[in-house]
């Protein structure tokens, strides 16, 4: 089994999962960009491994096996992008991208290393929570912004990197970690949504509210 891609297919499951519910297989190829039947090929690869299960709902989810091996997937990639970032400089686009190339072949030797030079963060430069050796994650108090509703705001503290590509477009808007925004509204029959990021009103599409994480602010608290 080729490792890399299974780790993949491990960390969208447990990305999906973590939000609540299962996966299924066409829910899995549109988050990785791969063709259904590539999908279905690698499930059940991943099912014969004993890392992830069908349920009775069709839907996927990681055995207990499959959840260690996607969380220590996941510290070895947020831990390397922390590196690439705090010690070289390199951009979040960049990071990213040099992460997934890394992770695959970091020994546990060498993870060790690079957490301790780091003082073992809890948090990656994007907000997202770095589990520890043992695979827990630090204590999150945050919400989707996709979850807020039309009035309410919040502080952001965490961006996904699952799309790159959203990185820039959110630094454009003003939407990075410590930015204060607020739910405006919403126009009628999937128009876009309309928010206060920074004190400046921008009209996004749904889309753009997916991956960034808020923690709510008391309705008239700035």
């Amino acid at each position: 089994m080729n490792f890399g891609s299974a780790m993949d297919y491990l960390r969208a499951i447990h990305d999906a999962t973590e939000q609540g519910g299962g996966v299924g297989n066409a829910t899995l190829a549109r988050a990785l960009g791969v063709r259904p039947p590539s999908v279905t090929g690698m499930v059940e690869r991943l099912c014969r491994e004993g890392l992830v299960a069908r349920h009775d709902d069709r839907t996927l989810r990681l055995t207990a096996k499959g959840r260690r091996a996607a969380r220590s997937g996941i510290r070895r990639h947020r831990l390397i992008e922390t590196w690439l970032i705090r010690s070289l400089g390199l951009g979040w686009t960049a990071a990213h991208e040099e992460a997934h190339r890394l992770e695959h072949a970091l020994s546990p030797t060498l993870e060790g290393v690079i957490a301790e030079r780091l003082g073992y963060p809890k948090r990656d430069p994007h907000g997202a929570p770095i589990p520890d050796a043992d695979g827990h994650f630090p204590s999150e108090a945050s919400a989707p912004l996709s979850d807020l509703a039309d009035g309410e705001g919040g502080t952001v503290v965490r961006l996904s990197d699952r799309q790159p590509e959203k990185l820039g477009y959110w630094r454009a808007l003003g939407l990075t970690l410590g930015a204060r925004v607020r739910r405006l509204g919403t126009e009628a029959f999937g128009g876009p949504v309309a928010l206060s990021i920074r004190g400046r009103k921008a009209l996004v599409g749904a889309p753009v509210l997916q991956g960034v994480w808020v923690r709510r602010r008391e309705a008239g608290h700035e």
